[in-house]
């Protein structure tokens, strides 16, 4: 019998606020191996943190700090003009929120994966991404960083010795530089549960078709599925039936 390749499949979780509900957490979580907790400046209050963290200690789902912008109201995808070390603050209070709650459970935080337009812009601009990178720094070194292959961030990561995964998306489309298409045009987020899928197969086997119909080589360390895709629950259910077919299996973390 041929061993089992192990993949690692990661959803933003805990972005719901209030009154406002985003994603199904309960029905996603045993289905994923990382989970990136929303710190409560997109999404995420505080009883939202603590049950969001208490479904991936209950199904071995590793912990990762999800900050954003402060932008509640944009949902963190708007991009923002910070100050340098006021976006350094910003985003070590964020990690902080997540830290403190994982370490109180007796778990603990693996990783950060910057949100929406923090991600993207630090992906391609220096300072905010340094910012990032210095926060980790500051809190605790040992700490992964999560961002898309071959861009500016990963080689500041590399420069500060932090560790980096690479990052895949199974439901946002590419535009041929590697970059995400943006989410103002159509056909951005695969809403297509069978597309979705399609694209999944392809990233595991290192390559994914662009907006332009073109064939990109990318290489990832995990697949993110985004938990407010509105088929998200369809989407992570067809791709474990290609796992199978695939001799695939999720990783599994220790708490």
């Amino acid at each position: 019998m041929i061993d089992p390749i192990y993949i690692d499949i990661n959803c933003d979780m805990g972005e719901s606020y209030a009154e406002s509900i985003v994603g199904n957490d309960v029905a996603i979580m045993p289905w994923i191996s990382s989970s990136n907790i929303a710190c409560g400046f997109h999404g995420g209050d505080p009883q939202v943190i603590e049950d969001t963290i208490d479904l991936a200690i209950k199904y071995s789902v590793r912990i990762a700090a999800h900050p954003s912008y402060p932008d509640l109201e944009g949902f963190g995808r708007r991009r923002m003009e910070m100050p340098y070390q006021q976006l350094i603050d910003t985003v070590k209070h964020q990690i902080e929120i997540i830290k403190e709650n994982t370490a109180r459970k007796g778990a603990k935080l693996s990783y950060i994966k910057p949100h929406g337009a923090l991600y993207n812009e630090a992906a391609k601009d220096e300072e905010v991404g340094r910012a990032i990178i210095q926060a980790i720094q500051e809190l605790d070194p040992q700490l992964a960083l999560m961002g898309l292959p071959n861009s500016l961030l990963e080689q500041l990561a590399a420069q500060q010795r932090i560790r980096y995964i690479r990052e895949a998306f199974i439901d946002r489309l590419y535009e041929s530089d590697g970059t995400l298409v943006n989410r103002k045009l159509e056909g951005a987020v695969l809403t297509n549960v069978k597309q979705a899928t399609r694209q999944f197969v392809g990233l595991v086997k290192g390559e994914v078709v662009t907006r332009d119909g073109s064939l990109l080589s990318i290489q990832a360390d995990s697949f993110c599925l985004h938990g407010d895709n509105p088929v998200a629950y369809e989407i992570i259910k067809s791709i474990h039936m290609e796992m199978s077919n695939m001799n695939l299996e999720l990783k599994r973390w220790s708490h």
